[in-house]
């Protein structure tokens, strides 16, 4: 049985360096594991601060741009609300000079209107003072 002892020994000792090589190798390859999981993780920390720093830019981007187009709105509409202000003070200064000139105008026509009219009245006044005449004579003649 000597053999057989020598046997199991030698089993035992080959399991034992199998065991021995098998644990060596999870722990090698725990260490790499580890190793590529943790530059994963730096790596994926990187992406996400340059994520960050992008987002951060186009938002900086867009607020500058939004604040621009803000701007040239205000202006332009500023200078469309200054042309209408000139455009009506012109229209203004039309309007007052066209009554101006219809006051104008109402007034010499009135005061030839008036005259028309004393000149009518100087005529019936004329009448009147001939009519007593002209009634003489037409009764005596007929």
């Amino acid at each position: 049985m000597g053999d057989l002892g020598e046997v199991i020994d030698e089993a035992t000792s080959s399991f034992n360096e199998s065991k021995k090589s098998v644990l060596e190798s999870f722990i090698n390859l725990e260490e790499e594991f580890r190793s590529k999981l943790e530059a994963l993780t730096g790596d994926f920390a990187a992406v996400t601060e340059e994520g960050n720093d992008k987002l951060s830019t186009l938002q900086d981007t867009l607020d500058i741009t939004s604040d621009d187009a803000i701007t040239v709105m205000r202006e332009k509409f500023m200078e469309a609300v200054n042309e209408l202000y000139n455009s009506t003070e012109g229209l203004i200064e039309s309007c007052s000079t066209l009554a101006k000139a219809g006051e104008e105008s109402n007034k010499l026509l009135d005061e030839k209107l008036a005259e028309v009219v004393d000149g009518i009245v100087g005529v019936f006044d004329e009448v009147d003072k001939v009519d007593p005449a002209l009634n003489e004579v037409t009764s005596i003649l007929g």
